[in-house]
């Protein structure tokens, strides 16, 4: 059995590329800078800057909440591919995303206009109206009503030896 799991936290080196492929599509790309755990001779710590692809949602949450700079944790798996540039074989290294968690607050943005989603004025009159529960709504078992059932037996009396531990 393989396994292909790469978990990466670092910083977007600039805002995430975003376009929309011809099949429909949508695709971010950004370079992560991870920084090393080591100095170097100079005293200055180093980083890697690893190429990430995210594809559909994921692409366009990127691009909603995610700006240069913004700390991220990365979830995903390394790809190889291969492409010709001027008759040449080239092999690029990515990660292929596939969960990423926004480390930094989220910043006051505006969505994108195919992501403007609004909830229905209802669900929210619903929740802004409705009083908040009495500790006895908060119950388990709030509402319901118990029953003795003739053929339990019940609990023995505890008993008291006088000791008191």
């Amino acid at each position: 059995m393989a396994t292909n799991l790469v978990i990466l936290q670092g910083r977007l080196t600039k805002d995430p590329n975003y376009e929309i492929k011809p099949s429909g599509t949508e695709k971010a790309t950004f370079n992560l800078a991870v920084q090393q755990d080591y100095k170097n001779e100079h005293g200055q710590r180093e980083a890697d800057f690893i190429r990430i692809v995210g594809y559909g949602k994921l692409a366009n949450n990127l691009v909603t909440y995610a700006k240069k700079g913004s700390q991220l944790n990365v979830v995903g798996r390394l790809s190889v591919r291969k492409y010709e540039q001027n008759g040449e074989t080239k092999y690029m290294t990515e990660v292929k995303l596939d969960k990423f968690y926004l480390l930094d607050s989220i910043p006051n943005v505006s969505r994108p206009p195919q992501q403007a989603t609004t909830a229905p004025s209802a669900t929210i009159e619903n929740k802004q109206t409705k009083p908040p529960l009495n500790p006895d709504e908060m119950s388990l078992f709030a509402g319901q009503t118990t029953q003795v059932n003739p053929n339990m037996a019940t609990a023995p009396a505890p008993l008291d030896d006088g000791d008191p531990f």
